[in-house]
């Protein structure tokens, strides 16, 4: 080895032995928080009355519960002791936000039970829902019904029945997404790594699907604009689809189901077979690299 080499490799042991001193000077410091955080239930009751809901709290599950009999909304944060789940209204809006007050070096550890944000709600219809999350699922049921709705994750999975009148986006980096029953203007779902299983959507405009690894499964999905799927790798399964015009692209991935009423097909594939209908009508682009292309009419 050369001088470089050994010089190179005396830095890397340095830095080595340095984030071992301050691993265990941080665990000594941290008063052993993996072992002795307090894990805590805590009800945040919600005095005033509002139309939206703003929630970023960053490591926690979320999930939405409607309740007619209350007399007030509450919160129920289940959660660590110095990592609470500040709740206000303010705006005509229902904030919830993440406050992290540990020490320094508590923050590298890790706590064994996860935190979670229950919201019990004793109104279903809101105007604006914006989530945003870095690591925690979202369960949101069908009880709800929400103008416009926004929710980003990093990594979680996403169960969304809610209906949406106007704009759903629903983005994850890396998790599942589900979403159900809505009639809306239009709608945006895209993840990284994760399922897509999307039922009973009709938008007037465009829908735009997203996925880079992860299936891609649509029922009863219909664009009055454009109904455009991406995909990297993964295959697409339609069920009773529809767009005014329809353009789907997968690199590896077959692509297969029926849609609706009758299109000109313009498909391809590398090294699959392509096997569609000889109708007229509006487009349906289909390309894919590796995969095969099987679609039907159901018309």
């Amino acid at each position: 080895m050369n001088k470089l080499g050994r010089f190179l490799l005396f830095i890397a042991l340095v830095l080595i032995l340095v984030g071992g001193g301050l691993f265990v000077y941080g665990y000594v410091k941290g008063d052993f928080e993996i072992v002795q955080a307090t894990y805590l239930e805590n009800t945040y009751e919600v005095e005033d009355s509002f139309s939206n809901i703003d929630i970023d709290v960053n490591i926690s599950d979320v999930k939405f519960v409607y309740d007619s009999t209350l007399e007030k909304c509450k919160v129920l944060a289940k959660e660590y002791e110095n990592t609470k789940h500040k709740t206000e209204v303010k705006d005509n809006t229902l904030s919830i936000s993440f406050v992290d007050e540990r020490q320094f070096f508590k923050k590298w550890f890790f706590n064994f039970k996860s935190m979670e944000v229950i919201v019990y709600l004793n109104t279903n219809t809101f105007d604006k829902l914006v989530l945003v999350n870095n690591t925690g699922d979202v369960d949101i049921p069908s009880d709800f019904t929400f103008t416009n709705a926004t929710i980003g994750l990093d990594t979680g999975d996403v169960n969304f029945y809610a209906s949406v009148t106007d704009v759903l986006k629903i983005e994850t980096d890396t998790g599942d997404i589900k979403a159900e029953n809505s009639n809306l203007k239009a709608m945006t779902v895209a993840t990284d790594t994760g399922r897509l299983t999307l039922k009973n959507f009709n938008a007037i405009e465009d829908i735009s699907i997203k996925s880079s690894t992860g299936k891609i499964n649509l029922e009863n999905v219909v664009a009055g604009g454009l109904l455009n799927i991406k995909a990297s790798t993964g295959d697409i399964s339609l069920s009773n689809v529809d767009g005014n015009q329809i353009k789907i692209k997968t690199s590896t991935g077959d692509v297969k189901g029926n849609v609706k009423t009758a299109k000109t097909f313009d498909c391809d594939s590398d090294t699959g077979k392509v096997r569609v209908p000889s109708t007229s009508g509006n487009l349906c682009k289909i390309e894919t690299d590796t995969g095969d292309i099987i679609i039907t009419v159901n018309e």
